[in-house]
């Protein structure tokens, strides 16, 4: 009985051991199926990704060749740069004019800051897309200057063609600076290539209305606070509602910073506040230019210092938030925009700041959608 037993027992084992392999070779063969079909798929999903990478360059290609054509015909130098012109043929400086080039360029060289680098580095506040924030951000604001120097400029061609000069690089800076700071209302929730037709509309509908503000309305605006940065950011709102309407933004992991991003993006807040008085008062002469300088600067202390106490009252453990120091130093520059100018008075100046920093803060706190 014992040897029956035992023979029994063997064989059930063997039996067991044989059902065993066979359950193994089947996991495998369906793990092998698993293989293919991922395989199958990141093969499809990288095709996927090399035609829209081509798509993307394609477009690029053909919005810089089309650039070219029409400045080809329709543009040429203002009558300080060009060297055809009558009053530019003397050799003595004695008898030649003065151009605005000097009072320009500094002006035009400190946006070029504010624009690729300040903006720019702001932009690397979400660890997921730093790298893509300065890079497209640099693109997208070399695609709407050639844009912007043509649909501003429009409007006043002489003889049918565009006269670029000094002022025409800085207005096509100021929409570059529109088009990029929309941007952050669609940043992380659409693709580059959309981003440039993003871009392309956003120039276009910008410059037509800013026209409209100015000769139309006959508004104020010499740093463009109605024009450009309100604008840009209804514009982004809007298209970011209409894109992706049903995400779940609120508490969304691509949303967090990490240290790193934090760092950059806080060296792009400073060099932002330390040129945006040039911003402001890129296009106004004389006494007028000078106001706008000291406003702007006042107005900038004022909503940092508020920005600052702000930021530590409404945190829980009286401490300093990152996302509000970023953005709401900044504040007082973008509401003294509209009447840097103006005769607000120095305390006028500070008082807006602090007011804009005050309310950037407790925005980003009580109604932004992210947890600062």
């Amino acid at each position: 009985m014992a040897r029956i037993g035992g023979s029994y027992s063997s064989q059930y084992l063997v039996l067991a051991r044989e059902e065993s392999a066979q359950d193994v070779i089947e996991i495998f063969n369906r793990f092998d199926v698993y293989i293919q079909d991922l395989e199958e798929l990141n093969a499809s999903s990288s095709l996927a990704t090399k035609a829209l990478k081509g798509k993307f360059a394609l477009t690029v290609i053909f919005i810089q060749t089309v650039f070219i054509i029409i400045y080809a015909f329709f543009v040429c130098y203002g009558e300080d740069a060009d060297a055809s012109n009558p009053k530019n043929y003397f050799l003595d400086s004695a008898k030649t004019k003065d151009s605005d080039l000097h009072s320009l360029y500094p002006m035009f060289q400190d946006n070029n800051a504010i624009i690729f680098i300040g903006i720019g580095f702001l932009y690397t506040f979400l660890r997921k897309y730093s790298y893509n924030g300065v890079g497209m951000n640099m693109l997208l604001s070399a695609i709407s200057i050639q844009l912007a120097i043509l649909t501003h400029n429009w409007w006043n061609t002489i003889d049918g063609k565009i006269h670029i000069d000094g002022t025409s690089l800085i207005t096509g800076e100021f929409a570059a600076a529109s088009a990029v700071i929309a941007l952050g209302g669609v940043f992380g929730k659409i693709s580059n290539l959309q981003m440039i037709i993003f871009t392309l509309f956003e120039v276009l509908i910008y410059t037509t209305n800013e026209h409209y503000c100015i000769t139309g309305l006959h508004i104020s605006d010499i740093g463009e606070s109605v024009s450009l940065h309100m604008f840009a950011g209804i514009y982004g709102c809007t298209v970011a509602y209409a894109v992706d309407r049903k995400a779940n933004v609120k508490n969304n992991p691509n949303e967090a910073p990490s240290y790193e991003s934090n760092l950059f993006c806080m060296l792009g807040t400073v060099l932002l506040w330390c040129f945006w008085p040039s911003f402001n008062s890129s296009l106004s002469t004389g006494n007028a230019q000078y106001r706008s300088v000291i406003n702007t600067f006042l107005a900038l202390l004022g909503s940092c210092l508020t920005a600052f106490a702000i930021s530590s009252l409404v945190h829980k453990n009286k401490k300093f938030t990152m996302g509000h120091i970023q953005n709401a130093t900044l504040a007082g520059g973008v509401a003294i925009g509209t009447t840097s100018d103006l005769m607000v008075q120095p305390f006028g100046a500070l008082l807006i700041g602090a007011v804009g920093g005050m309310i950037c803060v407790l925005g980003f706190k009580y109604v932004g959608v992210r947890n600062y």
